[in-house]
């Protein structure tokens, strides 16, 4: 649902200029390989690298409106080993992610070097027991730290209690 006036935007939950926003543009090349090193045992690995192009979000700088907000580069590797038997099959992922390069559209946005707003490291365990009757199963979940803009960390009534960075954690 939309309505133009005033070259506004308005929509159910959001407002914008879109005489002025740009499209977001993602590319992203993947090189993957998968090998079977046994019937029991299959490896996946992955390298990839992303370009985002003027993404959007809402901008405090533009009363809260969609707004392009910056573009980035992002590359990293991921890595899969699948098991399996008669009665049983088990899984190992892992995936990092680094940020190579990043261009701040909107002054509100600070600079960052690292990766930010998404865990860098990722991780996942797990199995199933499965002879017939009953069975059981498993996972378990790592999710790395997840690091924080400086402008994330703005001085206001919300942001002042919020921490530099949301440390790493794990489920099982």
């Amino acid at each position: 649902f939309w309505w133009s006036a005033d070259d506004k935007f308005f929509g159910y939950s959001l407002a914008s200029n879109i005489r002025q926003l740009q499209p977001e543009e993602v590319t992203t090349y993947e090189l993957a390989s998968e090998w079977r090193a046994a019937r029991e045992v299959l490896l996946r690995l992955s390298a990839f690298h992303t370009e985002a192009e003027n993404q959007i979000a809402y901008s405090v700088a533009n009363f809260n409106l969609s707004t392009n907000i910056y573009s980035l580069t992002t590359a990293g590797l991921e890595a899969e080993l699948l098991l399996g038997g008669k009665e049983w099959s088990a899984f190992a992922n892992y995936s990092h992610a680094k940020r190579l390069d990043e261009t701040i559209i909107d002054p509100t946005v600070s600079e960052s070097d690292d990766l930010t707003w998404a865990p860098g490291n990722v991780a996942n365990v797990g199995g199933i027991f499965d002879p017939g009757r009953w069975s059981v199963a498993g996972t378990i979940h790592y999710h790395g730290t997840v690091k924080r803009r400086d402008s994330d960390l703005a001085v206001d009534a919300f942001n002042s209690y919020r921490p530099r960075e949301v440390g790493s954690w794990f489920t099982v």
